[in-house]
């Protein structure tokens, strides 16, 4: 009788250790959407590899493993629902495959503008999470200034230069300069910028009166134009 009222307490305790140490899974959804697209021209990227790993605290260090995988839509989208572990030893974090635009000084040069951290920002659980990443390519554009009739020294230009907020935010420059006298000017190298909208717009002060006048472009990837100030 000993013995077995001595086992029957080991196979308690073992039941509990094995209890505690499941982990508890969430009754709750997780939902991670990604949301990848060009806020320049509003253009979804289609087909880019995303993930999502399981990240959780060990005596080894943390750990990872990929719970799933796959890829944009047509509309830059895709969406993947789970039932989360519970407890802050186990958490999830959005991934996508930046060699899918390309690496800097390989093929074309890329930047990321208002976007969540790449990479990086644990999932929130047991609720909606947009994984939004807003993705834009540079382009270059040449400046020239000529004050085609200069009346002296006392000639003020004031021109504001600038790209239009993208959608949903995120102009790349905003910014104005006055500049005095006989104006003879050129950019020596392309300013980089983000592709879109270049406009610039002025005012010329000389002692026969005041003029005003504009310019833009629209810039794709890679491309290279000229914004002219002729006044």
């Amino acid at each position: 009788m000993g013995k077995q009222k001595i086992n029957y307490v080991l196979i308690l305790f073992c039941m509990g250790v094995l209890w505690n140490s499941c982990t508890k899974i969430s009754k709750e959804l997780t939902v991670v959407e990604f949301v990848i697209l060009n806020p320049a021209n509003g253009k979804p990227f289609a087909n880019v590899p995303v993930r999502i790993d399981e990240r959780r605290s060990t005596n080894k260090g943390v750990m990872a493993e990929t719970i799933f995988e796959g890829q944009t839509d047509a509309n830059g989208k895709c969406k993947f629902e789970f039932h989360a572990k519970k407890g802050s030893g186990h958490w999830y974090v959005p991934y996508i495959d930046e060699s899918y635009f390309g690496l800097q000084g390989e093929g074309f040069d890329f930047s990321y503008l208002a976007r969540p951290a790449i990479n990086w920002d644990p999932i929130i659980k047991d609720q909606y999470n947009e994984a939004r990443y807003e993705i834009t390519f540079y382009a270059h554009y040449y400046l020239k200034i000529k004050n085609l009739h200069c009346e002296g020294s006392t000639d003020t230009l004031v021109y504001h230069a600038w790209t239009p907020d993208f959608p949903g935010g995120g102009g790349a420059y905003d910014y104005t300069t006055t500049r005095p006298g006989c104006v003879n000017f050129q950019f020596e190298d392309p300013a980089r910028v983000y592709m879109g909208w270049q406009k610039v717009e002025w005012e010329a002060r000389k002692s026969s009166g005041i003029t005003y006048g504009k310019d833009s472009i629209y810039l794709e990837q890679g491309e290279i134009g000229t914004i002219e100030i002729n006044y």
